[in-house]
């Protein structure tokens, strides 16, 4: 993998140099195409190294730290391509997802500064990835290295995440990447309630369900809800300024209801995009 970066890398390099050769219009036209080939490529590779984190995590320990060190820095760069930020967004997704907080403490803190500065991108590509992460490091982070400062923090960028308007892309990327981010606040809410007021955020959340997008986080959202009902999570139930009643008469049913019909169309949908 590391291979395939370096000869992508030096593809790149040699692309950039011809850049400031006398070429015309349409000679820098493909060269530009060609550095934006290889950055996609080097995305796929990405991909790839995010499915050796899954299936062999503790292999995958020295290649992780390498990229950490060696690798992301050089992304997280300013006037970076979009192409080169997701390539290192989906890396950290995924180390974040699949390694965890026990494999990578010393590291743990500095992901979650880079996801919490593309929470409000104006690229919904990167939005949606950056939000994902906050979310899944929120799930895999221990309450006792957290404060309620660092929670509500997150929660305000994701907040104003969702609130950021449609732009030129299509409705359903759009709507993928707000519901990711109304995601992540349900998985804050869920993994820190204990150690946080949620109380305003757990009632903006509740007031965007159902998730109407991606059907999978969908699920996961309204079984929190459903969870928080059936067995009484006093705790969170208390912060509501709704009783329940009101809510198993009004969000839960529909919640019930939009699961109940995911469930029941998941296996036609085949197109579904994913949470990044």
């Amino acid at each position: 993998m590391l291979k395939l970066l370096k000869n992508s890398d030096e593809k790149k390099v040699l692309n950039k140099q011809s850049l400031s050769e006398d070429l015309d219009e349409e000679e820098k036209e493909m060269v530009d195409d060609e550095i934006k080939r290889e950055e996609e490529v080097q995305v796929a590779i990405s991909e790839l190294i995010g499915s050796l984190f899954k299936t062999h995590k503790n292999m995958t320990l020295g290649l992780a730290n390498y990229l950490i060190y060696n690798i992301l820095p050089a992304v997280f760069i300013e006037n970076q391509t979009e192409n080169m930020l997701k390539f290192g967004i989906f890396l950290i997704d995924d180390i974040v997802e699949f390694l965890g907080y026990e494999l990578l403490p010393n590291e743990w803190v500095s992901f979650a500064t880079v996801l919490l500065k593309y929470t409000t991108e104006s690229s919904c590509v990167l939005r949606q990835a950056a939000c994902y992460g906050l979310g899944v490091f929120a799930e895999k982070t221990p309450s006792h290295v957290l404060n309620a400062e660092t929670l509500q923090l997150w929660l305000n960028a994701l907040l104003e995440a969702v609130k950021i308007p449609k732009g030129s892309e299509k409705e359903k990327t759009y709507g993928h990447c707000r519901d990711n981010g109304i995601a992540a606040m349900g998985k804050i809410i869920k993994a820190h309630f204990a150690i946080f007021d949620p109380t305003p955020y757990l009632t903006i959340w509740l007031n965007f369900l159902p998730l109407k997008f991606d059907k999978e986080e969908g699920m996961v959202q309204n079984e929190l809800l459903v969870n928080i009902i059936l067995y009484r999570s006093t705790s969170l139930l208390l912060t509501l300024n709704t009783s329940s009643e009101q809510i198993n008469s009004k969000e839960c049913q529909r919640s019930l209801e939009y699961t109940e019909k995911s469930q029941a169309t998941e296996s036609s949908t085949t197109n579904q995009s994913p949470k990044r």
